[in-house]
């Protein structure tokens, strides 16, 4: 049990680990589409290079945004559970502890 909550909690943070380099591919993207579309939060600001811009092109912008919102909730839930993995090996070396001194 102990080795398969070990497996399973590198394999969790492999996943965190890519996860985060996902999000921080994708949120350095929107940085720089933010920058390029001259974005500086007083209001929406004119590219040039997308004075044309189609409305799918403006779409994928929304799902991007969407899939950012949903890779959080994955990387937090993620989070979480390699939290109770933790928690729970703690646990079990703990009681293997107590075992081992009686």
């Amino acid at each position: 049990l102990n080795m398969t909550l070990r497996a399973s909690l590198q394999k969790l943070k492999q996943n965190i680990s890519q996860l985060r380099e996902a999000l921080n591919r994708a949120a350095a993207q929107r940085h720089m589409s933010s920058l390029m579309s001259g974005g500086n939060g007083s209001g929406p600001a004119v590219n040039p290079w997308l004075v044309n811009e189609s409305e799918e092109t403006r779409g994928l912008s929304f799902a991007q945004d969407a899939g950012l919102d949903a890779l959080a909730s994955v990387i937090s839930r993620q989070k979480q559970m390699g939290r109770e993995i933790g928690n729970e090996l703690d646990e079990q070396n703990e009681s293997s502890s107590i075992k081992k001194q009686q």
